[in-house]
């Protein structure tokens, strides 16, 4: 499998498509914002943001929690 990946990335080449001026931000925000219209868009992308926000309100306070829920037996120091 590593010899089939080293011989593609070094047999296939790829035609360079030439460079494109960066968008303004506020064509890049407007773009956004229409792609926000759309009803499965919205869904997917509140489902995303409400996904990442949990996983780190949780890692953020993952010692916290260990701390709270982890308890030695009696003599043990840590």
């Amino acid at each position: 499998m590593a010899g089939a990946a080293v011989l593609f990335t070094a047999c296939g080449r790829e035609e360079r498509l030439p460079a494109r001026a960066p968008l303004p931000v506020r064509a890049q925000l407007a773009a956004f914002a229409s792609a926000l219209r759309d009803h499965d868009f919205r869904w997917a992308f509140i489902g995303r943001v409400l996904l990442v926000l949990g996983y780190f309100a949780v890692s953020g306070y993952q010692l916290y929690i260990l701390q709270d829920h982890t308890v030695l037996p009696e003599g043990i120091e840590p």
